[in-house]
C-alpha cells in the first residue's frame, strides 16, 4: 500500500498502540501521496497481479482505516518533529534517492 511510513522498526498503527520503545527510533520517513494517485497505482496493481483484494470498494475502506487509526501516529510524530516527508507522487526513483539521503 502507499501509505508508507517507514521506522527502524515497526511503526503503532494506532495511537492507542503506541509504546515509548518507538521513542529511540531516529529516522522516520512518510511517503505522501495524493489519494488519487495512491488509487490509481493499487487499481494499476490489480490489473497487473489479479489481485481480488485491489478493488476500488477495499481501497476506499484501507483508505478511511488508514486516515481514522494510523494517520494521527505520524501526526503525532510529526508534531515532535521527528517525520521526514517525502513527496511520493513522484517515479520510485526519485523517490529512492530521497530516501536513500537520509540514511547516507
Amino acid at each position: 500500500f502507499f501509505f508508507f511510513f517507514l521506522m527502524i522498526r515497526r511503526p503503532p498503527r494506532s495511537t492507542q498502540s503506541r509504546s515509548s520503545a518507538a521513542s529511540d527510533v531516529y529516522k522516520r520517513q512518510f511517503l505522501d501521496c495524493p489519494k488519487e494517485i495512491q488509487k490509481s497505482r493499487v487499481m494499476s496493481r490489480a490489473v497487473r497481479s489479479g489481485r481480488t483484494d485491489d478493488s476500488e470498494a477495499v481501497f476506499e475502506k484501507r483508505f478511511d482505516t488508514y486516515l481514522k487509526e494510523s494517520y494521527p501516529v505520524i501526526e503525532l510524530y510529526e508534531k515532535k518533529g521527528l517525520v521526514k516527508k517525502i513527496d511520493a507522487a513522484r517515479t520510485r526513483e526519485e523517490i529512492f534517492a530521497d530516501i536513500k539521503k537520509l540514511f547516507v
